[in-house]
């Protein structure tokens, strides 16, 4: 197994482990650093059904997120009225739900991490309250249980088929990796 693809694994193990001790923003948090530390450019192939069944087991809770106004980042740049941008998210939520039946997953995925990385920045920057007394508690609550469900399906899959990919070099090696720059080698 190439070192760069060790080190993701390795480290999404972690921050996973990690989340599964935790709870509330900091599992979100947690589940969130390890996706991040995993994601790679290729889609994977020969995944079989282990993201099928992911998606398929947490899809209300998904169409929960794909649906929910406080996580679409169009909210929050005051441009469309309320009214345009639900009419908008409901198109686009059976649009997705077309494409899951018809296991065409790459525009679903992309619109929840989209959706998912907006309430990171919200929790990450302090932009929400901390705890069950956040007015944002339910989305939080509802993208900790994607998290929950897609994160450990990505490293699955990125454990039997990420030998298959080509891996950019895994960002900040850590010491002992290959891929470390050594003190005698920095420039």
């Amino acid at each position: 197994m190439r070192q760069d693809l060790e080190d993701r694994l390795s480290r999404a193990t972690s921050w996973i482990e990690a989340a599964n001790i935790r709870t509330g923003h900091e599992a979100f948090v947690f589940l969130f650093v390890a996706l991040n530390a995993m994601y790679g450019r290729r889609q994977y192939e020969g995944g079989g059904t282990i993201l099928r069944t992911a998606l398929e087991d947490c899809r209300a809770v998904c169409d929960y997120v794909i649906d929910d106004p406080f996580v679409d980042d169009d909210l929050w740049g005051r441009k469309l009225s309320d009214k345009e941008l639900e009419r908008r998210r409901k198109i686009q939520l059976k649009e997705l739900q077309a494409l899951r039946r018809a296991h065409r997953y790459e525009r679903l995925l992309t619109v929840l991490i989209q959706r998912l990385a907006v309430l990171r920045n919200q929790v990450v920057h302090g932009c929400v309250t901390y705890g069950p007394e956040s007015k944002g508690w339910e989305s939080l609550e509802a993208g900790l249980e994607v998290l929950r469900t897609l994160v450990p399906a990505f490293h699955k899959l990125m454990k039997q088929y990420g030998h298959l990919c080509a891996w950019d070099s895994v960002p900040y090696p850590r010491l002992g990796s290959d891929r470390h720059l050594r003190r005698g080698e920095i420039t």
